[in-house]
């Protein structure tokens, strides 16, 4: 069995999960796992399937021909990387008045410190009493363990500062 990764973007319409999963289907394969959300009339997934190797082509093709009914579609293989060792884990929620830059000062400070953002769930919302746009996120994250938790707090507690936002942070131990 062969595992791939397909992602996809459409106009949102009923039917598409219906569509992807019966092609899955007919080419003897499983889906495994999968995240899908309509975003301003868009319907955005990745789905992770195993099929027989023999069936990985023709499924391949055939999800490419979607395009002709707009629906943009990239499949993958899973390539099979050894897991990072002593990599910990943590939580980021962000709360604040929204503006740009938001996302890029948090990145940024992930990176530097080689912090794997390993799922990122955002939005913007009217805040209840003023309803003034509210910038809410949530982060899942990985974290190396030669980084002190103590240098993470202190880089997202300087990014509160200069945005005027909240930044919370929840290392497991």
């Amino acid at each position: 069995m062969k595992k791939l990764v397909i992602t996809f973007i459409s106009d949102d319409r009923p039917g598409l999960v219906e569509k992807l999963s019966q092609m899955i289907q007919q080419r003897d394969g499983n889906w495994l796992e999968s995240k899908m959300a309509q975003l301003s009339g868009k319907f955005t997934g990745i789905v992770e399937i195993s099929l027989p190797e023999d069936q990985v082509s023709a499924l391949t093709q055939e999800l490419k021909a979607l395009s002709s009914q707009g629906i943009s579609l990239l499949a993958e293989p899973v390539v099979i990387t050894p897991p990072q060792s002593n990599l910990g884990s943590g939580e980021i929620s962000i709360l604040g008045l929204d503006r740009p830059g938001i996302v890029k000062e948090i990145s940024t400070a992930l990176a530097a410190l080689d912090i794997n953002v390993e799922e990122f769930h955002s939005l913007v919302e009217a805040a209840p009493m003023t309803g003034q746009p509210l910038f809410k996120a949530d982060l899942a994250i990985g974290i190396p363990g030669e980084v002190n938790p103590q240098m993470l707090h202190e880089k997202l507690d300087a990014i509160s500062q200069n945005l005027d936002i909240e930044c919370m942070l929840k290392v497991d131990e």
